[in-house]
Formats: C-alpha cells, structure tokens, sequence
C-alpha cells in the first residue's frame, strides 16, 4: 500500500497502447482498511498515450489499480500499482 497525506492531491497517470484503439482508462483506488471499496474511480484523461487524472484523500494507505479497455472493449487491469514519485 502506498500512504497519503491528508488532503494531499496525487496525480494518477498511465502509459496506454493499443493497436484497436483506447476506449477509457481508469483507476480504482482503495483504502486499505476497507472492507468493500466504496471510493469513486478517477477516470484517466489521454495526451497521447499518457492518461493522467487527480484525487485528493484523506491520510492513510491505500492501493490502486488501472483499468483499460480499447474500443471492442477487451479490457486489462493491473494491480496495485506502485508510485512513482
């Protein structure tokens, strides 16, 4: 899990490629001590290849995960995903 400040904004990104086309990408974020995730996906803005979106937490740990589909809607997710700072 990677811990978040309070009210700090972390900015999400993501290099995607795919030969049909990218349809959405996004991220689920997750805290860890959650049970059931109950936070709202940030949806990844593409530039390009890079899609990137924000979100702001409250302190604590959290996981996240991308998720991207293409446009006949194959969709690939990685898992908890380590930061880069």
């Amino acid at each position: 899990p990677n811990s978040v400040a309070e009210g700090l904004q972390i900015i999400i990104s993501a290099n995607v490629t795919d030969p049909d086309g990218v349809f959405s990408v996004t991220a689920d974020v997750q805290r860890v001590i959650d049970e059931v995730n109950v936070l709202p996906k940030v949806i990844l803005i593409g530039a390009g290849s890079t899609y990137t979106g924000e979100w702001f937490g409250s302190e604590g740990s959290y996981y996240v995960d991308i998720e991207a589909c293409d446009t006949k809607n194959n969709c690939s997710i990685l898992n908890n995903i380590p930061p880069v700072y």
